[in-house]
């Protein structure tokens, strides 16, 4: 059950290697990484809608039939509703010829006799109209009352989704709880007088170390320049985080020197975030980020929290309600909402699922500020990383890595 989620990187690629090669047994792994459960699964089963669905195939075949199959259902709700719009069309002119029939007053008996006729007609079509469905099952077989029951797609049948204005959305065959979940980090200020070749921090030959302990590292000498895209790797206890806590501003170096720009801000995660808001228990997200931002109104805080999919009743439960995940995007949107230059994030994705995980990777890449990473999620470092720091426990340094993010990652496969 997430096996991945306090491993580094070294240990994870050992795991999937292990599992893919070596493990002869049965596995059965609840996992978020992709890259990992890339590595080994040959079967996925998607829990959903309180039913467990098996798929003899690796995730990423899955998730390309789901899409395909999603693009065929979207394929036929929109001819569903063509289909719709017509029969409406019918039901009005029926209607409306009807109208007009009774409004001339006609006493003639076949004159009466059309305008029911026209009448039962619209009525029927009304009827057609709320039984009018997908006209094939999910797997591509024609459609068949008896055996399928009602029409997914049909007035009396929501099961395909439905926008705000009614229309059908044809859900694909594996819903996700938010299909349209997106992440914003919203813009920064502009720092003004910083070109894109000046850094906005600077190590200049700096050593840290813990009262009576050997240094973590020594000389480091960092550049982190505007619009970033920094990944730091290590072993687990190499002193990344340290590194971070420097970075911010939360520690000060034993030796040397870390210039800011003093108009720089940093908005920084770590991973006691989501156990520091679990034990909150008398605070909502709406309190959350309005105790943090006292100058935005109530609209400004949900719009914050809206732009991480937390809306509705949602911002007003209890923290210690919500799941990992949520609390997550919790921290997310109070960081956002201080328009950080910089964000530096440690381990965020841990209690994010697969579809999470992907809204975040794609909003960081949105994002016009700099991004400093800290993650053992193999694909979120090949797709958002630039280049890459390694901090060497051993050699209590921290060095560039000169070479392509995917070689260093090949490194240890």
């Amino acid at each position: 059950d997430e096996p991945t989620n306090h491993l580094d990187l070294r240990g994870v690629q050992w795991l999937q290697r292990y599992l893919a090669n070596e493990y002869r047994g049965t596995v059965l792994c609840v996992s978020h990484d992709r890259a990992f459960i890339a590595a080994f699964a040959q079967r996925v089963v998607i829990f959903q809608n309180q039913a467990l669905d098996y798929f003899n195939s690796t995730l990423s075949d899955f998730e390309t039939a789901a899409a395909e199959k999603a693009a065929g259902r979207e394929r036929m709700a929109a001819n569903l509703e063509r289909k719709k719009e017509d029969v409406k069309k019918q039901v009005k002119e029926m209607t409306k010829k009807a109208s007009a029939g009774s409004k001339k007053g006609s006493s003639h008996f076949k004159a009466k006799e059309a305008d029911a006729k026209q009448l039962k007609q619209a009525a029927s079509r009304v009827k057609k109209l709320g039984r009018m469905g997908l006209e094939k099952t999910d797997d591509g077989k024609k459609f068949n009352s008896q055996r399928h029951g009602i029409r997914v797609g049909a007035d009396n049948n929501n099961d395909g989704g439905w926008d705000k204005h009614g229309k059908m959305t044809a859900a694909p065959v594996f819903v996700r709880d938010d299909p349209s979940l997106v992440f914003e980090f919203q813009a920064c200020e502009p720092l003004v007088g910083v070109s894109e070749d000046l850094p906005v921090i600077d190590f200049r030959s700096v050593s840290f170390g813990y009262e009576g302990t050997v240094p973590v590292f020594t000389d480091v000498n960092l550049v982190v320049r505007k619009g970033c895209r920094i990944g730091i790797c290590g072993k687990n206890g190499a002193g990344k985080s340290t590194l971070v806590g420097l970075l911010t501003g939360a520690l000060e170096p034993t030796e040397g020197e870390v210039i800011r720009n003093k108009n720089l801000t940093i908005g920084r995660y770590h991973q006691g975030f989501v156990a520091e808001l679990e034990k909150m228990s008398d605070e909502c997200a709406l309190d959350y980020v309005s105790a943090r931002h006292p100058t935005f109104s109530e609209q400004e805080c949900r719009a914050g929290l809206g732009a991480f999919g937390l809306r509705g009743n949602t911002v007003l439960q209890p923290l210690s309600t919500l799941s990992g995940g949520q609390r997550v995007r919790v921290a997310f949107a109070s960081l956002a909402a201080t328009a950080p230059h910089l964000l530096v994030l440690d381990e965020p994705t841990n209690h994010l699922d697969i579809y999470s995980i992907d809204a975040l990777v794609e909003g960081l890449r949105a994002f016009e500020g700099g991004v400093i990473l800290i993650s053992h999620d193999q694909r979120m470092i090949r797709e958002l990383v630039e280049e890459v720091y390694e901090v060497l426990q051993k050699k209590r340094i921290v060095r560039r890595f000169d070479g392509e993010v995917d070689a260093y990652l090949k490194r240890f496969e």
